[in-house]
């Protein structure tokens, strides 16, 4: 699993330019576990470990 950040182009909201999303992925199959809108100026470190308490990942 890892962790990827994109700013949203064209999706403008209140005063940000760009709306942020952070992910979590597989690569092989490649897959979108999760996914949260993060700030700018977010460290996605810190922003990632939320992202897969929800999901059941035991023997995983």
């Amino acid at each position: 699993m890892a962790a990827d950040g994109k700013a949203l182009s064209g999706s403008a909201h209140r005063q940000q330019r760009h709306r942020h999303l952070l992910s979590a992925v597989t690569h092989a199959p490649t897959v979108t576990l999760a996914q949260r809108e993060v700030g700018a100026k977010t460290n996605e470190t810190a922003a990632f470990r939320p992202l897969p308490e929800p999901l059941d990942l035991a023997g995983a």
